[in-house]
Protein backbone atom coordinates (compact mmCIF):
# COMPACT_ATOMS: atom_id res chain seq x y z
CA UNK A 1 0.00 0.00 0.00
CA UNK A 2 1.60 3.39 -1.27
CA UNK A 3 1.96 6.41 1.41
CA UNK A 4 -0.99 7.76 -0.69
CA UNK A 5 -3.14 4.95 0.09
CA UNK A 6 -2.64 4.86 3.18
CA UNK A 7 -3.31 8.60 3.57
CA UNK A 8 -6.45 8.19 2.29
CA UNK A 9 -7.08 5.34 4.34
CA UNK A 10 -6.90 6.82 7.50
CA UNK A 11 -8.65 10.19 6.18
CA UNK A 12 -11.59 7.09 5.22
CA UNK A 13 -11.48 5.69 8.31
CA UNK A 14 -11.22 9.77 10.32
CA UNK A 15 -14.34 10.54 8.52
CA UNK A 16 -16.05 7.01 9.39
CA UNK A 17 -15.04 7.81 13.22
CA UNK A 18 -16.18 11.51 13.21
CA UNK A 19 -19.54 10.69 11.66
CA UNK A 20 -19.96 7.97 13.92
CA UNK A 21 -18.66 10.24 16.51
CA UNK A 22 -21.23 12.88 15.80
CA UNK A 23 -24.20 10.30 15.05
CA UNK A 24 -23.78 9.54 18.75
CA UNK A 25 -22.97 12.79 19.89
CA UNK A 26 -26.37 13.80 17.94
CA UNK A 27 -28.17 10.64 19.63
CA UNK A 28 -26.78 11.79 22.94
CA UNK A 29 -28.08 15.84 22.40
CA UNK A 30 -31.83 14.29 20.88
CA UNK A 31 -31.54 11.68 24.17
CA UNK A 32 -30.63 14.52 26.70
CA UNK A 33 -33.40 17.03 25.03
CA UNK A 34 -36.35 14.52 25.15
CA UNK A 35 -35.16 14.06 28.96
CA UNK A 36 -35.01 17.90 29.67
CA UNK A 37 -38.47 18.27 27.68
CA UNK A 38 -39.70 14.96 29.98
CA UNK A 39 -38.49 16.50 32.75
CA UNK A 40 -39.83 19.94 31.94
CA UNK A 41 -43.42 19.04 31.26
CA UNK A 42 -43.14 16.76 34.64
CA UNK A 43 -41.92 20.18 36.30
CA UNK A 44 -44.95 21.57 34.59
CA UNK A 45 -47.46 19.88 35.56
CA UNK A 46 -46.43 19.43 38.99
CA UNK A 47 -46.47 23.14 39.54
CA UNK A 48 -49.79 22.95 37.99
CA UNK A 49 -51.05 20.80 40.47
CA UNK A 50 -49.36 22.82 43.24
CA UNK A 51 -50.77 25.80 42.02
CA UNK A 52 -54.28 24.01 41.90
CA UNK A 53 -53.60 22.80 45.32
CA UNK A 54 -52.57 26.40 46.25
CA UNK A 55 -55.56 27.72 44.56
CA UNK A 56 -57.59 25.69 46.56
CA UNK A 57 -56.36 26.16 49.46
CA UNK A 58 -56.98 29.96 49.14
CA UNK A 59 -60.18 29.67 48.21
CA UNK A 60 -60.94 27.71 50.91
CA UNK A 61 -59.69 29.79 53.44
CA UNK A 62 -61.26 32.52 51.70
CA UNK A 63 -64.46 31.11 52.12
CA UNK A 64 -64.23 30.31 55.51
CA UNK A 65 -63.30 33.53 56.40
CA UNK A 66 -66.34 34.96 54.52
CA UNK A 67 -68.41 32.65 56.02
CA UNK A 68 -67.01 33.72 59.54
CA UNK A 69 -67.76 37.24 58.71
CA UNK A 70 -71.23 36.16 57.37
CA UNK A 71 -71.87 34.51 60.39
CA UNK A 72 -70.58 37.54 62.66
CA UNK A 73 -73.13 39.77 60.58
CA UNK A 74 -76.07 37.97 61.36
CA UNK A 75 -75.35 37.02 64.73
CA UNK A 76 -74.54 41.50 64.77
CA UNK A 77 -77.87 41.82 62.88
CA UNK A 78 -79.91 39.31 65.22
CA UNK A 79 -78.87 41.00 68.57
CA UNK A 80 -79.30 44.80 67.23
CA UNK A 81 -82.84 43.59 66.25
CA UNK A 82 -83.19 41.71 69.74
CA UNK A 83 -82.38 44.98 71.40
CA UNK A 84 -84.98 47.28 69.05
CA UNK A 85 -87.93 44.27 69.43
CA UNK A 86 -86.84 44.50 73.56
CA UNK A 87 -87.03 48.39 73.84
CA UNK A 88 -90.31 48.33 71.56
CA UNK A 89 -91.51 45.94 73.87
CA UNK A 90 -90.35 47.90 76.89
CA UNK A 91 -92.24 50.73 75.33
CA UNK A 92 -95.59 49.10 74.69
CA UNK A 93 -95.45 48.18 78.34
CA UNK A 94 -97.25 51.03 79.35
CA UNK A 95 -100.35 50.69 76.58
CA UNK A 96 -100.48 47.30 78.20
CA UNK A 97 -101.55 49.07 81.67
CA UNK A 98 -103.90 51.16 79.96
CA UNK A 99 -105.88 48.81 78.58
CA UNK A 100 -107.02 47.42 81.82
CA UNK A 101 -105.30 49.55 84.56
CA UNK A 102 -107.39 48.24 87.91
CA UNK A 103 -107.90 45.17 86.68
CA UNK A 104 -104.02 44.44 85.90
CA UNK A 105 -103.23 45.85 89.27
CA UNK A 106 -105.19 43.96 91.36
CA UNK A 107 -104.10 40.70 89.11
CA UNK A 108 -100.23 41.34 89.88
CA UNK A 109 -101.49 42.68 93.93
CA UNK A 110 -102.75 39.33 94.08
CA UNK A 111 -99.97 37.49 93.19
CA UNK A 112 -97.63 39.08 96.24
CA UNK A 113 -97.42 36.89 99.47
CA UNK A 114 -99.46 37.84 102.62
CA UNK A 115 -96.72 39.88 103.78
CA UNK A 116 -96.62 42.81 105.86
CA UNK A 117 -95.29 45.12 103.38
CA UNK A 118 -93.36 48.38 104.40
CA UNK A 119 -93.38 50.11 100.61
CA UNK A 120 -94.85 49.60 97.42
CA UNK A 121 -93.58 51.24 94.53
CA UNK A 122 -95.85 51.90 91.34
CA UNK A 123 -96.04 53.92 88.73
CA UNK A 124 -97.41 57.64 89.27
CA UNK A 125 -100.89 56.81 87.79
CA UNK A 126 -101.53 53.64 89.52
CA UNK A 127 -100.83 55.47 93.38
CA UNK A 128 -104.53 55.83 94.27
CA UNK A 129 -105.42 52.19 93.24
CA UNK A 130 -102.14 51.25 95.27
CA UNK A 131 -103.55 53.46 98.28
CA UNK A 132 -106.63 51.93 98.47
CA UNK A 133 -104.94 47.91 97.64
CA UNK A 134 -102.04 48.81 100.42
CA UNK A 135 -104.16 51.09 103.03
CA UNK A 136 -101.35 50.70 105.89
CA UNK A 137 -98.43 50.48 103.56
CA UNK A 138 -96.09 53.46 102.35
CA UNK A 139 -96.56 53.92 98.60
CA UNK A 140 -93.59 55.34 96.52
CA UNK A 141 -93.98 56.58 92.70
CA UNK A 142 -91.55 55.87 89.87
CA UNK A 143 -92.33 56.59 86.08
CA UNK A 144 -89.95 54.35 85.17
CA UNK A 145 -92.45 51.46 86.37
CA UNK A 146 -94.66 51.01 83.15
CA UNK A 147 -97.30 48.61 85.40
CA UNK A 148 -97.25 46.25 88.53
CA UNK A 149 -95.43 47.18 91.76
CA UNK A 150 -91.57 46.22 93.70
CA UNK A 151 -92.76 45.65 97.35
CA UNK A 152 -90.43 46.20 100.39
CA UNK A 153 -90.82 43.61 103.61
CA UNK A 154 -88.77 42.72 106.71
CA UNK A 155 -86.80 45.67 106.78
CA UNK A 156 -85.37 45.20 103.07
CA UNK A 157 -84.48 42.04 103.12
CA UNK A 158 -87.86 40.83 101.23
CA UNK A 159 -88.25 42.52 97.95
CA UNK A 160 -90.45 41.41 95.51
CA UNK A 161 -90.38 42.90 91.63
CA UNK A 162 -93.78 42.13 90.10
CA UNK A 163 -93.85 45.18 87.76
CA UNK A 164 -94.27 44.79 83.79
CA UNK A 165 -90.66 45.24 82.93
CA UNK A 166 -88.93 42.79 85.16
CA UNK A 167 -91.85 40.27 83.95
CA UNK A 168 -90.95 40.93 79.99
CA UNK A 169 -87.09 40.55 81.25
CA UNK A 170 -87.97 37.08 82.69
CA UNK A 171 -90.19 35.59 79.82
CA UNK A 172 -87.86 37.57 76.96
CA UNK A 173 -85.71 35.01 76.36
CA UNK A 174 -89.12 32.48 75.51
CA UNK A 175 -90.94 35.28 73.84
CA UNK A 176 -88.16 36.20 71.38
CA UNK A 177 -87.86 33.30 69.10
CA UNK A 178 -91.56 33.41 68.76
CA UNK A 179 -91.54 37.39 67.74
CA UNK A 180 -88.23 36.50 64.84
CA UNK A 181 -90.65 33.50 63.61
CA UNK A 182 -93.18 35.91 63.23
CA UNK A 183 -91.18 38.48 61.99
CA UNK A 184 -89.58 36.65 59.44
CA UNK A 185 -92.87 35.06 58.01
CA UNK A 186 -93.72 38.55 57.27
CA UNK A 187 -90.70 39.83 55.76
CA UNK A 188 -90.96 36.65 53.54
CA UNK A 189 -94.51 37.47 52.46
CA UNK A 190 -94.61 38.86 49.01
Amino acid sequence: MSHHELIESLRQRAEEKAREIRRQADQQVEQLRAEAAARLAEETALSARRQRRIAREEHAAVLTEAQRQARQLRTEAANALAERLYLAARKALSGLRETNPQGLFGALAAELPDLDWEQIRVNPADESLARRQFPEVAIATDPEIAGGMEAVAHQGRVRIDNTLGKRLERAWDTLLPGLLEDLAAKVEKP
